[in-house]
């Protein structure tokens, strides 16, 4: 019976350092290639940090020999995975981006989980109220926002004056979605954006004096449907903007896309810079618990300058949230 267990344990350790290493090998080919098609962006979005501590640990466990016929095989394509899937998922401050003596403004974007799951739960979005208030900013953006009178709490919470604007599904759609935009300043709602598997909303904000167009994004979460399309289209629709005389100041929500898919090159090539990479935070946002994946995004236009970024957890909700300051180039 003991040569039988020992067999087992053989054949369940060689599938595990097997699929160990393919793992490795598809994700670190993911993150090269990025989501040139619906396959590669599947092995773009493997958890390779994860995937290599994993590793590393159970090159530990067989002190080094994982991989018969060499020592610390695995433990060795583990680190490569962990370092250098992490090393872009570390903000490094703002560098030459940094300055500028215009309006300074501060916004935070969460995503708030319906008000801290489905169904919302009191003392979850009592908790996200107060997380909220903790980082004072001009401007709140939450996506997944609670319905009822719940954000008209928070729009008290936040002082005399304040107001939102908002879209939402209608209802009975199988897509949902709410947008909201908080601030004590004035708001106007521009319009609704629809994309390919996603929605939006322009909003115009005056912050002291400054007049910022937000476009908020709301996209699906379906990992086989293709990110370029929509992230194309949100840059076109950013192009068109700037052409009519109206440009896009900030594009801030909930992408489901991580930052390394080619789909956002379109969008910095209009100019738009990535806050968080001005953090010195790690920048993944989902899930909050082990946050591998950076999906929400501020992405800051060329007349601002990106001061800073941090980005905050709080477990009621399932994404990070991030609060991002910038001043108005002069």
């Amino acid at each position: 019976m003991s040569g039988i267990v020992r067999k087992l344990q053989k054949i369940l350790k060689s599938l595990l350092v097997t699929g160990l290493i393919l793992a490795i090998a598809l994700g670190l080919v993911g993150q090269l290639v990025r989501d040139r098609s619906v396959i590669l962006a599947l092995f773009m979005y493997l958890p390779l940090p994860l995937i290599g501590l994993i590793a590393i640990g159970v090159d530990a466990i067989y002190r080094g020999q994982a991989v018969p016929k060499g020592r610390f095989v695995l433990g060795s394509l583990g680190l490569i995975a962990l370092i250098g899937s992490s090393l872009p998922m570390i903000g490094f401050g703002p560098g030459s981006r940094a300055g500028g003596g215009g309006v300074e403004i501060s916004l935070l974007h969460w995503n708030v989980y319906w008000g801290g799951g489905r169904p919302s739960e009191p003392t979850r979005w009592a908790s996200i109220r107060r997380e909220i208030l903790s980082h004072p900013a001009d401007l709140v953006v939450l996506s997944e926002a609670p319905g009822g009178g719940w954000i008209d709490q928070l729009v008290t919470d936040l002082g005399p004056g304040a107001n939102r604007v908002q879209v939402e599904h209608v209802p009975g759609s199988t897509d949902w979605y709410r947008l909201v935009v908080c601030s004590k300043g004035p708001l106007r709602l521009v319009r609704s954006e629809k994309f390919t598997d996603g929605v939006g909303m322009v909003v115009e904000a005056e912050v002291r004096g400054r007049l910022v167009r937000l476009l908020v994004v709301d996209a699906r979460s379906n990992p086989l449907l293709p990110r370029s399309p929509r992230l194309n289209e949100i840059a076109a629709i950013c192009r068109s903007a700037r052409a009519s005389g109206e440009p896009i100041d900030l594009i801030v929500g909930d992408f489901n896309t991580i930052a390394r898919s080619l789909g956002f090159d379109a969008i910095e090539a209009e100019g738009y810079a990535l806050a968080s990479r001005s953090s010195k935070d790690w920048r993944g946002t989902f899930p909050s618990l082990l946050p591998v994946y950076d999906i929400d995004h501020v992405w800051v236009g060329s007349q601002f300058t990106v001061m800073e970024s941090h980005l905050f957890t709080n477990l009621a909700s399932d994404h990070r949230g991030q609060v991002a300051r910038f001043v108005a180039r002069d």
